[in-house]
């Protein structure tokens, strides 16, 4: 009987991210940048990948300066489907960002910073976000707290 191969450890390193006002945020410029922490991606011989570890994120409104940091530390499983997509999992606080459109027809794009159950099913590539649930827990638009 063949043993099961080990998973694969590695840190997952996220680098500063900048989108254009109405991309991301339907009134400003947006930066997401990682300032304490790091998080692991577990990749399974069948695929599933899970990331864990600690997070803060600080978001900034590039035309005002405007900041917050936000918890986005979720342990999070991604699991490849029959179909070729994959399912996000995640439960704790997760910072999420979509396009116009990807929230359902005609809706901004948006930012959210979310605690509780959260499932979304992406393309393989991530270019396309199939559906999205966040039945409980909080949510805050973080496009509309950078307003002020």
């Amino acid at each position: 009987m063949a043993a099961a191969k080990p998973p694969s450890r590695e840190p997952f390193i996220q680098e500063p991210i900048e989108f254009a006002a109405g991309e991301v945020c339907p009134d400003f410029a947006v930066r997401f940048e990682n300032v304490r922490g790091g998080q692991t991606l577990t990749t399974f011989s069948n695929g599933v990948v899970r990331i864990t570890g600690s997070l803060w994120t600080r978001v900034t409104n590039l035309d005002t300066g405007a900041s917050v940091t936000v918890n986005s530390s979720e342990p999070a499983t991604l699991t490849p489907n029959s179909d070729g997509t994959l399912t996000l999992k995640a439960a704790g606080p997760l910072l999420l960002f979509f396009f116009p459109g990807e929230l359902g027809a005609g809706r901004a794009g948006a930012i959210l910073s979310t605690t509780g159950l959260v499932t979304e099913r992406v393309t393989a590539d991530f270019s396309h976000i199939i559906s999205f649930s966040h039945p409980h827990g909080t949510t805050e638009d973080l496009c509309q707290t950078l307003l002020r």
